[in-house]
């Protein structure tokens, strides 16, 4: 702003900032951090609040229906690349600094579904088009119990949900015992949430649970470890058979390596993801702790070279107590004791208030302080200005 009025100014120079952070009192605690761009819906459900309530209310459904880890699921859609590989480290002569693939290839989509005690589901995959191909069974030496669906476009329909939910009713029902429920996590796509979806999973015993939109990163057990482990293995069998000159570029090629890459899903990888999302043993401070963690209150933002606020009780007026605070003074002073007394709420319950009323208050002191800068900046320029103009 000050440039603007001013245009003999000259731009600060690239290394004004670190000149600025040795000057700054360590008190401070100013230095730099790496930030790294993330989705703006994913950052917003990132809510402690809400994810507490998530995992409460799925705890209540394990415990009032007796579920084991063997009847706690969770099932997924993940895309495969055809022919992808992953950059490595090779000792060579040469400088050729890339290996050959097939290009970018058509992508196929694999159901997975896994249990918390370690189990696996046979996969699916939907491949985009209208009919088999003799050679996708011919020519890989596929299993027998796997399943390739073709679909449109090679995506998850309401009819091949619907599908695959009565093939995992068959997969599990020999698994539970009689009366005994089975949950089911999963993601808040439409097709998993159709009448006959849910009226089936109603009539089997199954209980349809869905993740929070957006937090599937964070609470999903397939997410986690298993699906890392599956596109790490995949990638790296890919260029392990080019380099050994063999072809991983059509479906064929897929079918044939799909089955040993999915050795790499073992029972200590399944566990694993459940175990990091907080969901068996149920313990949903591993997902929460981390994001409390990113919630940095800070101190009060002060004005660098001013007296900064002791933090000392100042008593109003009983006239002024009662109305809304208008200097900065007041205002650090109400939301102190406002934070004051939402601290004495102990109970777990006040959790989202506490979070939410801290962040408010927090708010309220910023903008005091930057409308008072604003104002002070206001009245320099204009000083200057009207000096400017009378010369």
């Amino acid at each position: 702003m000050i440039l603007r009025e001013d245009a003999s100014r000259s731009p600060v120079d690239k290394n004004w900032v670190y000149r600025f952070l040795k000057r700054i009192p360590p008190l401070h605690n100013l230095h730099f951090i790496k930030q790294k761009p993330k989705e703006k819906k994913r950052m917003e459900a990132e809510d402690i609040s809400y994810l507490t309530a998530w995992y409460k209310r799925l705890n209540q459904y394990v415990e009032s229906n007796q579920l084991r880890p063997r009847d706690i699921y969770n099932f997924d859609e993940t895309g495969f690349q055809i022919g992808q590989g992953k950059p490595q480290k090779v000792v060579s002569k040469s400088q050729t600094l890339y290996s050959p693939n097939g290009g970018i290839a058509e992508g196929i989509t694999g159901i997975e579904c896994i249990a918390a005690d370690g189990w696996k589901m046979v996969p699916w995959f939907l491949v985009r088009g209208k009919f088999h191909m003799e050679n996708w069974y011919k020519d890989t030496n596929l299993p027998t119990d796997y399943t390739l669906v073709t679909t449109p476009n090679g995506y998850t329909t309401d009819q091949t949900a619907i599908q695959w939910l009565k093939a995992f009713d068959l997969a599990t029902k020999d698994r539970t015992t009689r009366g005994s429920k089975r949950l089911l996590l999963m993601d808040n796509h439409g097709s998993h949430r159709t009448p006959e979806f849910i009226a089936f999973a109603a009539e089997k015993g199954i209980i349809p649970y869905c993740f929070i939109p957006h937090t599937t990163h964070l609470c999903q057990p397939l997410d986690s470890k298993p699906f890392l482990a599956l596109k790490h293995c995949y990638q790296s069998n890919n260029n392990a058979v080019v380099q050994w000159g063999g072809s991983v570029d059509r479906k064929t090629d897929f079918f044939r390596e799909i089955v040993a890459v999915r050795d790499t899903l073992t029972t200590r990888v399944i566990k694993s993801g459940f175990v990091y999302c907080g969901i068996s043993p149920f313990n949903y401070a591993m997902v929460l702790n981390p994001l409390k963690k990113e919630v940095d209150y800070g101190n009060d933002l002060v004005i660098f070279g001013e007296d900064e606020d002791d933090g000392s009780e100042v008593d109003f007026p009983s006239s002024t107590t009662n109305s809304p605070p208008r200097d900065i003074s007041r205002i650090n002073e109400s939301t102190r004791k406002l934070e004051a007394d939402i601290e004495l709420l102990d109970s777990e319950l006040y959790t989202a208030i506490r979070h939410r009323a801290k962040l408010l208050c927090r708010s309220a002191r910023i903008s005091a302080e930057l409308a008072t800068q604003l104002a002070k900046d206001n009245t320099t320029l204009l000083r200057h200005k009207v000096h400017r103009d009378t010369r």
